[in-house]
C-alpha cells in the first residue's frame, strides 16, 4: 500500500492508495484495463476506507439480463455492463492509458524542482488529489467523490484530507506507488 504521511510526528495523518485487481472491460472493440483500488485517509486514530468490489460475475448477468440471442443487442448490453462495471467503482485506467504512469511522474517532477503543482482526477472522477509546492513543504489535499461511484452521477460533493509534507516523503511515495502498481 502507498501511503503519504504528513511532516507532523505528533499527530500522523496520511493518506493511502491500495491496489486491487485489474479489470479488462470492451468499449466498441477497444479493450481497456482498470484497476480496482482501496483509498485510505487517517487523521490520528480515525480512519475513513473507500473501496468497490471487483464483479467477476458480470459475464454471467449478461445472459441474464438478455432472454433472447440478439447479437447487436447482447453487444450492446455486455458494452453497457463493462462501462458501468468501472463506472461505479474506485478504478484507475492501466490501458490505454496508465494514470498511475502519469500520477508517479508528475510526483516526481513535483519532488525534483521540476513542477511547482499536481493536480490528478482519474478519468472515472472518484477522487481528486492535489500537491503543491509550499516553501520548503508540499501542500496534500485529497477529496473522496463517493458520490460518484455510489450513484454513478458525477456530483461536486466529497469528503477529503488535507497536510503537509515533505520532498523526502513525497518521494517515498512516489516510489511506493511505482512499486505496488508496477509502473
Amino acid at each position: 500500500m502507498a501511503t503519504l504521511i504528513c511532516e507532523d510526528e505528533e499527530y500522523i495523518t496520511s493518506l493511502a492508495i491500495e491496489p486491487g485487481r485489474v479489470q479488462t472491460i470492451d468499449v466498441r472493440g477497444e479493450k481497456q484495463n482498470w484497476q480496482h483500488i482501496r483509498l485510505i485517509l487517517r487523521s490520528g486514530d480515525r480512519e475513513l476506507v473507500f473501496a468497490t468490489e471487483f464483479k467477476e460475475d458480470l459475464n454471467l448477468r449478461i445472459e441474464d439480463v438478455l432472454a433472447r440471442e440478439v447479437k447487436e443487442a447482447a453487444s450492446l448490453a455486455k458494452a453497457v455492463l463493462d462501462i458501468q462495471a468501472v463506472a461505479d467503482a474506485y478504478v484507475l485506467c492501466r490501458s490505454p492509458k496508465d494514470e498511475v504512469k502519469t500520477l508517479v511522474k508528475h510526483l516526481s517532477e513535483l519532488g525534483e524542482g521540476k513542477r511547482a503543482k499536481v493536480l490528478f482526477e482519474p478519468y472515472e472522477p472518484s477522487f481528486e488529489l492535489s500537491a503543491e509546492s509550499n516553501g520548503g513543504s508540499i501542500r496534500i489535499e485529497m477529496f473522496i467523490d463517493a458520490g460518484n461511484v455510489e450513484t454513478g452521477i458525477t456530483r461536486w460533493d466529497a469528503l477529503g484530507i488535507r497536510f503537509f509534507t515533505s520532498i523526502p516523503l513525497l518521494k517515498r511515495f512516489t516510489e511506493e506507488l511505482k512499486t505496488e502498481f508496477f509502473c
